[in-house]
């Protein structure tokens, strides 16, 4: 029988692995940013294949980058295809005044 002493809670690694894996989230915002997924669903391309269409990639691999925006926060999806989330409308729509997609390249920037 072990002697050590129990901690005073149950261990979790969430929180390490949202670190390791953080980059998975960032590479995906970077590519639906410089693909348009968010402009193109703020036009009304709802299903992956007119956002496919119109954003000029696959309709499987848009499939897959907006399963993963939707695990992530930033599309909704239903019955009726993706949708922009009230963030991402507002802050990734390129015709929206308050776009930042841009600031992409600066914080993303290999170098930094």
């Amino acid at each position: 029988m072990s002697t050590q002493p129990q901690p005073a809670f149950a261990p979790n690694p969430t929180q390490i692995f949202d670190c390791f894996n953080g980059y998975h989230r960032s590479y995906a915002l970077k590519a639906a940013i410089e693909l348009d997924v968010f402009s193109a669903i703020a036009e009304g391309n709802k299903t992956a294949a007119t956002i496919a269409t119109r954003i000029g990639a696959s309709e499987r691999g848009t499939r897959v980058l907006c399963d993963g925006l939707v695990i992530y926060g930033l599309l909704q999806k239903s019955a009726h295809g993706y949708s922009n989330t009230a963030d991402t409308a507002f802050f990734l729509d390129r015709k929206s005044r308050a776009y930042m997609g841009s600031t992409m390249g600066f914080l993303l920037h290999p170098e930094h």
